[in-house]
């Protein structure tokens, strides 16, 4: 606890907490636009309460990214240009195993989304524009990769002293997350092949952070939530 809240740990947990917050900011702005129908430009003040806020909520897991991802059988954050290399071949390798698999599920899911209870968020989760769609890349790649992978491994791994439990834990989280977000459907196999995939994916982005750091995982969510292109 002392390291973690260390002035040294305090300050690159803030630097990085910065990067990731300034470069999930867009989609935090597609999603108040999609879901109260408007941008609140005419509330400045707003917009940067906002900022600030997921500004704070990264600095705390960066915090925890620099204190504890260096800790038990965790090899740090940048381990070094030559393993982190090697990692994003494997990242680039992965993505292109997964992304024929969304694809074909994606349009399935396209509807579930709009018959679930948050039919609005159809169009946070599957942009029909560019700039939406380097949003979402962004968002996944930051927020997403350094909150519910890097940080829930770092977590739970000090929590539980063990790697392997960590990752059972971060994948009942998933399962947990995606029946949320698809409650009401009746089992089926497309179904099953949603919740397999989540699972595959964050299980992939997990042991890219346990064996060559942060960067991998980032690549791996970016280059995944491009597939949208395809639609284009």
């Amino acid at each position: 606890m002392r390291e973690l809240l260390s002035p040294a740990n305090t300050r690159k947990g803030a630097l990085l907490g910065f990067v990731v917050a300034l470069v999930s900011f867009p989609q935090i702005i597609r999603y108040v636009d999609v879901s109260a129908g408007h941008l609140p430009f005419d509330r400045p003040l707003a917009l940067v309460w906002m900022f600030v806020g997921a500004w704070v909520c990264h600095w705390l897991v960066g915090m925890v990214l620099f204190a504890w991802s260096s800790r038990g059988h965790l090899i740090g954050l940048f381990p070094g240009s030559a393993h982190v290399l090697k990692g994003c071949g494997v990242a680039v390798l992965a993505a292109a195993a997964l992304i024929p698999a969304y694809l074909s599920i994606d349009p399935w899911l396209r509807e579930c989304v709009l018959s679930g209870n948050f039919p609005h968020t159809v169009g946070i989760k599957y942009p029909e524009s560019l700039a939406g769609i380097v949003a979402t890349a962004m968002w996944d790649g930051g927020f997403v990769t350094v909150a519910f992978t890097a940080g829930a491994v770092c977590y739970f791994s000090r929590l539980t002293g063990r790697v392997g439990l960590s990752l059972i834990f971060i994948l009942l989280v998933q399962v947990i997350m995606a029946r949320s977000q698809l409650t009401g459907l009746a089992w089926s196999g497309p179904l099953a092949m949603i919740y397999g995939l989540g699972v595959i994916f964050r299980l992939c982005s997990c042991l890219l952070f346990l064996r060559y750091g942060l960067i991998p995982p980032i690549l791996l969510a970016v280059i995944v939530s491009l597939r949208s292109l395809a639609a284009l």
